[in-house]
Formats: C-alpha cells, structure tokens, sequence
C-alpha cells in the first residue's frame, strides 16, 4: 500500500468513524437483510452482496443483525 491509500483510509476513518473495511461489510450485510426479506435463497444472497461464500455470510451477518440469515429469514423481519 502506498502513502496515498494509507492517508485515505485514515481520512475515511476520521470522516466516517471506522475503516472503510467496515463500512464496505456494513453495507454488504444491509443489502443481504433487503435481499433475506425479498425471499432471495441465503446462498444466492451471498453471492449476489459479494461474500465469499455462505458462511462468510453467516459470520458477518450473525455479528451485525444478532441472529443467522437463515433464521432471520425464515423469522421474517419485525418491520415487514
């Protein structure tokens, strides 16, 4: 990495308040949890939001939502 990309992760995290890892996995998951509640298949939706696979998913997703995609899905959502 050069000197650039380090000072525009920086800046991004000063700005946004976390790295821009974290932000791009936020974003991801937010669009798997549309993706869950439109009835799309969790292996596809993790395909389609750009995890390397379903458990990658599944990891992610469990972190940031507090419950699996399989269980959320199947749950469906409190605001539906």
């Amino acid at each position: 990495m050069s000197f650039r990309t380090y000072h525009l992760a920086r800046t991004f995290r000063a700005e946004i308040g976390m790295p821009p890892s974290t932000y791009q996995r936020q974003l991801r998951v937010r669009r798997a949890v549309q993706q869950l509640r439109d009835g799309v298949p969790a292996a596809r939706v993790a395909a389609d939001c750009g995890f390397a696979d379903q458990a990658h998913l599944t990891r992610h997703f469990k972190r940031l939502v507090g419950v699996t995609p399989g269980v959320f899905a199947s749950a469906g959502s409190p605001d539906r």
